[in-house]
């Protein structure tokens, strides 16, 4: 628990391509992944976040650049948070 120093986080996941690529690639998907998440975070009184997206395969460049932005954009709101 946190009161022992132990840091707990929220692990979410997605091994589907097809969602993957409908998440990463819609600014407006990305806002509500990064919203919920955080809300998701905080709600619960984690620490943080981990995203495990498994991709099989070589992604497109949008797919590339818009998990990018995902994550440049999820630690940003996080950071802004603290």
């Amino acid at each position: 628990s946190q009161k022992n120093k132990i840091k707990i986080y929220v692990t979410l996941k997605c091994f589907n391509q097809r969602n993957i690529i409908s998440l990463v690639t819609s600014a407006d998907a990305r806002k509500n992944f990064i919203i919920n998440a955080l809300y998701l975070m905080e709600s619960k009184n984690l620490d943080g976040i981990n995203v495990d997206f498994e991709y099989i395969g070589t992604p497109g460049e949008a797919a590339r650049n818009g998990f990018s932005l995902l994550m440049k954009d999820l630690l940003s709101r996080s950071l802004s948070l603290l």
